[in-house]
């Protein structure tokens, strides 16, 4: 295939954008409607398969019948010299794989959070027509320039109430986020599968890693099947608990045990962030269960009563020997602060004029979380992120608050930084980075990102600062000493 190439007497060809599971696709000209498209060609090795072909109609059947700002448009269906082709939208932005290189370490909550509830919604759209998508990943996700989410390729999806020979038994989608129903076989896939794809999709957005990883494919099929996947605060404990008891849920080996509909996600996603935190080993509370009934997690197991009675005697002795150290009581601190300041509190003064905000904030009983962005315009699309996630740590049991902060400051393996708060450290590339820091009881996670976008088929550079790490160092100290002088 060339460019120039005009298909059907009516759309020219211009450049390639890429290839898909079945073909190129290509940007074009709408030689009769003189509008820009997207032209998708299926190979013409597969074109002598009768089941390729099929899968390519059917493609062209569903998303057609699909309209949803979150989907794909499909224009045009037709044949030129004996290929099938689709003709779609087009669309300028990044897929989510190439955006997800901008955060190697996960993107700021805030965003994760707005962009997997839009991927919600239009599955929800989906679902209610009984279209399973059955390959949700980040390639099959568009972000275009103004963060608006598209989902790319129903090509192998199937309505989920009917019996067809297009795919046979065969697995479809991509293993690192297929669900384990998808190698097992049995019941056809339904809207839960599509849903466990979106957890693996919101996993690695937080954390920038995917929740099972494999040196061959069968290994990871074990993984999938066999693994427990981690939890999300395991990889990045500053992510938001809704946000980790959400991705736990949407992972669940058994289907029964994740939510029953995509738009109970996309509430969750939206509305959960005014529930605070529960206490450190209490039950998860109602208000972070599903709807139908389906929780979040399980609650504590329940302990022995014989461990019980083999922790008394030490503590009773711990006790007398705290109480004889201090008659008034036991020697543990609260920690300065009763509550964390507001984002216009905590404000960096080096904060670049053309970012914005906070565009967008989350408070919560032990804490808050502010998002200032920024967006330079066309041609030179550029996102730029700081995220400041602030968390309150109060006395517990026989922990100090000042103390369960630095529990949770996770510094190990990062740089230290000295003369930010009472202990702080960095790790940073030349765009973006994490800084940690604590002053008394309470933890401060500073994100900074800058994102470039493709636009034409070309990676465009906006403006950003020079080196994350000193930006972020510059930010924190600030910050610092905003809190300090409040």
């Amino acid at each position: 295939m060339r460019g120039g190439l005009v298909l059907a007497g009516r759309y020219r060809l211009e450049s390639r954008l890429g290839r898909g599971g079945m073909g190129e696709v290509w940007s074009a000209t709408d030689l009769r409607l003189g509008r820009r498209v997207a032209v998708k060609i299926l190979d013409s090795g597969a074109e002598a398969d009768e089941r390729a072909v099929a899968r390519f109609r059917r493609e062209a059947e569903i998303a057609g019948g699909l309209r949803h700002p979150g989907i794909t448009v499909l224009f045009d269906i037709d044949a030129d010299d004996g290929r099938l082709f689709l003709v779609m939208e087009l669309l300028r932005g990044s897929d989510l794989a190439t955006l997800m290189t901008a955060y190697p370490q996960g993107m700021p909550p805030g965003l994760a959070r707005g962009l997997a509830a839009q991927i919600a919604d239009a599955l929800d759209a989906a679902h209610e027509r009984g279209i399973v998508h059955r390959d949700i990943k980040p390639a099959n996700v568009m972000v275009l320039p103004d963060w608006k989410v598209k989902i790319l390729d129903f090509g192998i999806a199937r309505y989920a109430d009917r019996t067809s020979d297009l795919t046979g038994d065969a697995a479809i989608g991509t293993p690192a986020y297929m669900a384990p129903e998808q190698f097992e076989g049995g019941a056809a896939p339904d809207a839960r599968t599509d849903l466990y794809a979106l957890g693996a999709v919101l996993f690695l957005m937080l954390t920038g890693r995917r929740p099972f990883a494999a040196d061959s494919a069968p290994a990871l099929i074990k993984e999938v099947l066999l693994t427990e996947p981690p939890r999300v605060r395991s990889v990045r404990p500053e992510v938001p608990f809704d946000l980790d008891e959400l991705v736990a849920a949407l992972l669940a080996k058994d289907p029964a045990d994740r939510p029953a509909r995509a738009r109970a996600v996309a509430d969750v996603l939206r509305g959960a962030a005014t529930v605070p935190d529960p206490p450190q080993g209490a039950a998860v509370p109602d208000a972070y269960r599903f709807p139908g009934g389906v929780g979040a997690a399980a609650g504590p197991r329940p302990r022995k009563r014989w461990m019980w009675l083999s922790v008394l005697p030490a503590a009773a002795i711990l006790a007398y020997f705290l109480v004889l150290l201090s008659p008034g009581g036991f020697p543990i601190e609260d920690g300065r602060f009763t509550g964390v300041p507001q984002c216009s509190e905590v404000k960096p003064a080096n904060l670049p004029a053309h970012m914005t905000g906070p565009r967008s904030t989350r408070a919560y009983a032990t804490g808050a979380t502010c998002y200032w962005v920024g967006r330079t315009d066309p041609p030179q699309i550029s996102h730029q992120s700081l995220t400041v996630t602030m968390t309150i740590f109060e006395r517990h049991g026989m922990q100090s608050g000042p103390e369960r902060g630095r529990r949770h400051l996770g510094c190990a393996g990062k740089t230290p930084v000295h003369g930010i708060g009472d202990e702080a450290c960095v790790n940073s590339t030349q765009d973006s980075g994490a800084l940690h820091f604590r002053i008394s009881n309470v933890l401060v996670f500073v994100n900074y990102a800058q994102t470039s976008m493709t636009v034409d088929g070309k990676r465009e550079v906006g403006a950003g600062v020079d080196d994350a790490g000193a930006f972020l160092e510059e930010a924190a100290r600030s910050i610092a000493s905003r809190m300090t002088a409040r």
